[in-house]
């Protein structure tokens, strides 16, 4: 399944991505984050399995310390966040290995201002 330039796709399509090799293409996906559980490395640096969600499915992702230290802010349930990385299909699970992650921002509503 082909990606379109300049779209992000839904995490739908990411998850029907066709798996060659490990690792995929490197790509932006949006979605709010639903769950967060963090924990250590055995190098002890902070890590985090994050699930976000869009209106089309749940997508896993892998934080690592480098990652969370740009931008620990965005890191909390219920945040709306766009995420750069790749999926990786290691082990034969669909995951998401972030290095970099954007606060998401929402248009205002226009009647509301």
């Amino acid at each position: 399944m082909p990606l379109l330039k300049g779209k992000v796709p839904t995490l739908k399509e990411v998850l029907a991505i066709e798996k060659k090799g490990e690792r995929g293409p490197r790509m932006w996906v949006a979605g709010i984050v639903s769950t967060l559980e963090k924990f250590t490395t055995k190098t002890g640096q902070p890590m985090l399995f994050v699930t976000i969600e869009d209106l089309t499915e749940k997508l896993e992702l892998l934080v690592f310390s480098d990652t969370i230290k740009k931008k620990p802010e965005i890191w909390v349930e219920g945040t709306p966040i766009l995420v750069g990385g790749r999926v990786s299909w290691k082990n034969d699970a669909t995951k998401f290995l972030a290095d970099e992650a954007r606060l998401m921002v929402l248009p205002k509503d226009k009647e509301n201002g």
